[in-house]
């Protein structure tokens, strides 16, 4: 049982509006309040979809959120049809952890990371990056598209996975984090050449560098070939 100042604790957070919530504050609660089974979290998949999660928050849209929806949508033509009216919008909406909006003992359940209009994502990624049991993800895959199905009400809309190439489920669409990460190394290339003001670009520049080399180096092995670092020296009017 926990410590009933915890309990209080958790209770005054859930309490608290979204105006309240800085992003450092909400990441360090969260995983405050993990299991003990996920002490360990930095090598799974929560750790660094909430980094990314942030990244693509931040990031210039153009250079880093778009190009990772135009990936997706070229992964099948179900993809196309979901990203499609996406890319047609002045700004694409990032879901954190979107929920399923089931009910009773499943009401906790959620997606992990989603694009969409502004009301309800309709690209919904389910990210690992440790070993999982196939079958279990299967069946938990196809909960998520039976929620998505009675949200959306037939819009347009796909579900795929962020898994390294290696580890993809057969016939589910899969996002590599190698394409991931190529995205953001091609972001980050064309933000050096958009912004002529190293101090415009230094902020950016850290954020998108940083995702990089925590896909990299991730104990679980998330990309498959050996990849060259991104240089922190260069100039961003020499990208």
């Amino acid at each position: 049982m926990k410590p009933a100042h915890e309990d209080t604790e958790n209770a005054h957070w859930r309490a608290t509006t979204p105006e309240q919530r800085s992003y450092l504050v909400e990441a360090l609660h969260w995983f405050h309040y993990r299991t003990p089974a996920l002490k360990r979290s930095w090598t799974r998949e929560e750790t660094l979809t909430w980094e990314l999660l942030r990244a693509l928050e931040i990031l210039p849209e153009s250079f880093f959120l778009r190009p990772m929806v135009q990936a997706i949508g070229q992964l099948s033509g179900e993809s196309r049809a979901a990203v499609e009216p996406l890319l047609a919008l002045p700004r694409i909406s990032v879901f954190r952890y979107p929920s399923l909006k089931l009910k009773g003992n499943k009401r906790n359940c959620c997606g992990d990371i989603g694009f969409g209009d502004g009301d309800l994502p309709t690209v919904w990624i389910e990210a690992k990056t440790a070993r999982f049991q196939p079958a279990k993800l299967e069946a938990q895959l196809a909960q998520q598209r039976a929620a998505m199905g009675a949200m959306l009400n037939n819009r347009p809309s796909i579900l795929v996975t962020l898994l390294p190439s290696a580890w993809a489920l057969d016939e589910v669409p899969n996002l590599s984090w190698v394409a991931v990460r190529n995205v953001f190394e091609t972001g980050l290339a064309q933000l050096r050449r958009a912004l002529h003001d190293e101090n415009l670009c230094k902020g950016y520049e850290s954020l998108a560098i940083e995702l990089i080399q925590r896909v990299d180096s991730h104990p679980n092995g998330l990309v498959a070939q050996q990849v060259v670092p991104p240089d922190r020296s260069a100039s961003p009017r020499g990208g």
